[in-house]
């Protein structure tokens, strides 16, 4: 009697960002590990009072590459691992501006999709990768910005300033909903209540945000 087939081999997990978050009042930036000095420090917590996260890119030994929640969109730096506490997340968002969808990824799979509003053409929505680095419960769930807000690591590249803050861009949400499918924000994604409290309660700080045209 022949033996039967073996099993097939289990799945590959399903991948992982790495996140990055403070564990020190301000970690220090460098150029690349080899660096002699620092070219800056960012503070923990954030001068808006979150707590400091990162996305790792890269790791090499006792280095980590990240993502930088500074300006120009995209900027990279080296820390050290000791300086931060390292978690993984399942999840990734992909933004589709010209179709005004948003798709919330566990791994290879889909389980979100929405649509959203996007940067009116004087303010466009930048196209780029970025990380959720805040997530905000707002006090009005009726009020301009929604129920939640979702503080991304990227900012308008035609606004320095506005409402107070630098210009960072934010998923939030809306109870416009007739907006939704339009371009009509200064730059943020936009979309309905119900589901910007479904993402807030879902993804950690440190999910990547990948805007496309």
């Amino acid at each position: 009697m022949s033996a039967p087939p073996p099993a097939p081999p289990e799945p590959p997990p399903p991948p992982q960002s790495l996140v990055a978050s403070a564990i020190v009042p301000a970690v220090p930036i460098y150029a690349d590990p080899s660096a002699p000095q620092a070219l800056r420090s960012l503070s923990h917590p954030t001068p808006e009072d979150y707590p400091l996260a990162f996305r790792v890119q890269e790791r090499a030994g006792d280095w980590l590459k990240v993502f930088l929640p500074v300006r120009p969109n995209g900027s990279t730096g080296w820390i050290k691992a000791s300086d931060v506490a390292l978690s993984g997340t399942p999840y990734r968002i992909v933004v589709e501006l010209g179709a005004h969808r948003l798709t919330l990824y566990e791994g290879s799979n889909a389980v979100l999709q929405a649509p959203v509003a996007v940067g009116k053409a004087q303010y466009p929505t930048p196209i780029g990768e970025f990380y959720v680095d805040a997530i905000v419960k707002l006090d009005n769930p009726n009020g301009v910005y929604g129920a939640y807000q979702l503080s991304m690591a990227g900012f308008s590249e035609v606004l320095t300033r506005f409402g107070g803050g630098q210009g960072q861009l934010a998923l939030h949400g809306t109870t416009n909903t007739a907006a939704l499918g339009s371009n009509v924000s200064h730059g943020c994604i936009r979309l309905a209540n119900d589901v910007i409290t479904s993402l807030a309660q879902t993804v950690p700080v440190g999910t990547p945000v990948q805007t496309v045209a």
